[in-house]
């Protein structure tokens, strides 16, 4: 039984996880902004660094750029060892200053009701079988929740036709009190590129692409859904050696 100290820690962790986006993320007009290296997006092996706000927005990005926003990123067998074995990704923003994303494979082993019962919310709507995703290496302390219907949302952006980012508390408590969301999917951190890290990365044959599946993101076992991502492209990710080429 924890003491009434340890209690405290635990209830502010999970009182963190929910909370807007940092404010250099979106401009007045709502778009989407990217930090980048003295001012980019945090690299994925470094948890702590959040720099400020990118001088490229999406409505400025150059038409050469080729966005994977509203993509899955496979891992192949390149990636053999750390966070991003046999991960599959889905990327929330992808502009010339860096990407954003959210691992959907990976469980963290807790469990929605835990994250509720320590926000003070109803868990009567959690089932069992709902856990919250491993989502990425940076900010492992906040929450993400992507879901396919549209709301009112304190703090969210659309990432897809049909996806949304939301991390603000006001969601989760929709659904605690029985509120239709849609299909949602929780995770806690996320998965960030510097400009020009995940174009090298793909170049060096660590990452397939393909178009984000809403089947896969939200109805697939999480599983099962990196062999799924696999299939759309017409392929056993999981038979791939690790010098096959890049798609």
């Amino acid at each position: 039984i924890l003491g009434s100290t340890e209690r405290h820690k635990i209830r502010w962790f999970w009182q963190r996880l929910f909370r807007p986006f940092p404010r250099h993320w979106q401009n007045k007009q709502g778009d989407w902004i990217l930090c980048a290296p003295g001012n980019s997006a945090p690299n994925p092996r470094d948890n702590n660094k959040t720099n400020g706000p990118a001088k490229i927005i999406m409505s400025q990005m150059p038409k050469h750029f080729h966005s994977l926003k509203d993509h899955f990123l496979m891992a192949t067998p390149a990636l053999s060892s750390g966070f991003f074995a046999k991960s599959l990704t889905y990327i929330c923003e992808h502009n010339p200053d860096g990407a954003m994303g959210i691992v959907i494979n990976q469980p963290s082993n807790i469990p929605f009701a835990k994250i509720f019962e320590q926000l003070d919310l109803n868990t009567s709507h959690c089932t069992p079988d709902q856990i919250a995703l491993a989502g990425g290496p940076v900010q492992v302390e906040h929450g993400f929740l992507l879901h396919d219907q549209e709301g009112q949302w304190e703090s969210t952006v659309q990432t897809g036709s049909h996806t949304w980012l939301t991390t603000s508390k006001d969601i989760l408590v929709a659904i605690a009190n029985g509120h239709d969301t849609g299909q949602t999917l929780l995770a806690l951190g996320y998965a960030g590129w510097s400009a020009g890290q995940l174009e090298d990365e793909l170049a060096a044959n660590a990452w397939l692409t393909v178009a984000a599946d809403a089947e896969i993101l939200f109805e697939t076992p999480y599983e099962k859904r990196l062999h799924a991502a696999g299939l759309r492209l017409g392929i056993d990710i999981h038979l791939m050696s690790n010098t096959a080429g890049h798609s």
